[in-house]
């Protein structure tokens, strides 16, 4: 028995600390968890300012990326460890590695190609003759896009060929970590083209992306845009091996943009981004402009929202999912993400599908994900 079920690693960060936050709302009262990171008085800061909520962390531990002793160390200490701590393909393996070591589960709050594709390709392999579960982009990038798309898919006759398609409609701003992280994997792009080709199923059901294409929803408002993220390889990669997918699978991930204008006026903008983070200079001077630990502010928070459709058709049938919310959808439901799956692995070990390695969410939790999600008010409808 280890002294912590969960440690929130990088607690004092921007994105950790909204992990932590929703670890002492939702966390049964009496629930032993801890916060690590680098500085003991940050450490100490977070804690008294959860003091007040129903489960407060119990526990202050002092660790760094750079330092694997003491990554070791918070590993022994701990049954699961989620850490928000990036540029993942930076400073993230070394965590990774020492909770495979320890046998201690482990979470994250990444959305890089790349580093799931390293984590795949150094550690699946020994996580699973460790009986580890390794669950990469347990943020909004890819959590409820992956349970969105199961629960759709489940809906429809499983003797049959299915589809899903997701689309996202989304207010909310981003932190100097995801900043960071976004000029990494664009100062590299074939590399994140590999990893992308990497992650796609190579086994199990045949699964497959819906070609890419603007297009409109009759049950939606404006255009359709395809997002070249890493939402639909992480749904395949549950499709692959879980049950729920039909005979054979397919899945496209889309944002519902106003007009076209805004389609043309997005490409063009993320074209010049891709062209500038590729130069040093202009990389280093455009991470300035969002500083490491910074994000939006409360109030800036307090406006985020989103809403997510899933339309689903297979063997005669179609089915509908919707999964929408109130909350700031990178930051505040993000820590609300992460801080269930750590708590679905901690708590609902018996309920958890036999499977260990590097897991996508549906694949590692299933049911006792939707159990931990419902417990911070996120709950999906499915028609």
């Amino acid at each position: 028995m280890k002294r912590y079920a969960v440690t929130v690693f990088g607690a004092t960060g921007y994105t950790g600390g909204l992990v932590a936050e929703s670890m002492a709302r939702y966390a049964p009262p009496g629930t032993a968890w801890a916060i690590a990171g680098r500085s003991r008085s940050k450490l100490e800061a977070c804690r008294a300012r959860l003091a007040e909520l129903p489960c407060p962390p119990g526990g202050l531990l002092l660790a760094s990326s750079d330092d694997r002793p003491s990554l070791d160390a918070l590993c022994a200490e701990s049954g699961v460890v989620a850490t928000t701590v990036g540029p993942f393909a930076r400073l993230g393996g070394p965590l990774a590695e020492a909770c495979v070591a320890a046998g201690c589960d482990y979470v994250d709050s990444t959305g890089e190609p790349a580093f799931v594709a390293q984590l795949v390709g150094q550690l699946d392999a020994r996580a699973k003759d460790a009986g580890v579960r390794l669950i990469p982009c347990a943020a909004f990038e890819s959590l409820p896009i992956d349970y969105g798309a199961w629960l759709t898919a489940r809906e429809l006759p499983q003797d049959a060929p299915l589809e899903v398609r997701g689309y996202l409609q989304a207010k909310g701003g981003i932190s100097g970590g995801t900043w960071s992280s976004i000029l990494e994997a664009l100062a590299e792009p074939k590399a994140s083209l590999a990893a992308m080709d990497a992650l796609l199923p190579k086994q199990g059901r045949p699964c497959r992306l819906v070609p890419r294409r603007v297009h409109r929803v009759a049950r939606l408002t404006g255009w359709s845009c395809p997002l070249p993220s890493i939402d639909g390889l992480i749904v395949l990669r549950s499709a692959s091996v879980a049950e729920g997918y039909g005979r054979a699978f397919a899945y496209g991930h889309h944002v519902q943009v106003p007009s076209l204008a805004t389609v043309a006026a997005g490409v063009a903008g993320f074209g010049a981004l891709c062209l500038a983070a590729r130069f040093g200079p202009l990389r280093r001077l455009l991470a300035r402009a969002l500083p490491a630990g910074s994000g939006p502010g409360e109030e800036a928070r307090a406006e985020g929202r989103y809403r997510i459709d899933w339309f689903g058709s297979g063997g005669g049938e179609h089915s509908h999912t919707r999964l929408w919310g109130t909350r700031d959808p990178g930051y505040v439901e993000t820590g609300n993400f992460v801080a269930a799956a750590a708590l679905a692995l901690a708590l609902e070990r018996p309920a958890l599908p036999e499977r260990a390695g590097v897991l996508s969410p549906v694949a590692a939790l299933g049911e006792a994900g939707l159990t931990r999600l419902a417990a911070a008010g996120i709950r999906f409808s499915t028609s």
